[in-house]
């Protein structure tokens, strides 16, 4: 990979670099396992979705109005920050 992407590194940093790739790919795994049975690939109409920025825009939403519910949804979280792997 180091010859692919036009890097060079010691030989400690490749033996790191060894343990992280394989994480990345267990982790990239898991995440082709996922399953995509229940997702929905039918579209409704198709509409504009951008708004006029000017404030007079009703629907728009409130600031965090979301941001509950969303962490609630996830596996892990730091504060009000989703928590994931490091990839790279």
């Amino acid at each position: 990979l180091l010859t692919l992407s036009r890097l060079s590194a010691t030989n400690d940093e490749r033996v790191a670099l060894k343990d992280e790739i394989q994480a990345i790919l267990g982790y990239v795994a898991k995440v082709a396992e996922a399953s995509t049975n229940e997702i929905n690939s039918e579209y409704g109409d198709v509409v504009n979705v951008l708004r006029d920025d000017s404030g007079d825009d009703v629907d728009a939403y409130l600031p965090d109005q979301f941001t509950d519910v969303l962490l609630r949804a996830v596996p892990q979280r730091e504060g009000r920050y989703v928590k994931v792997k490091k990839v790279l």
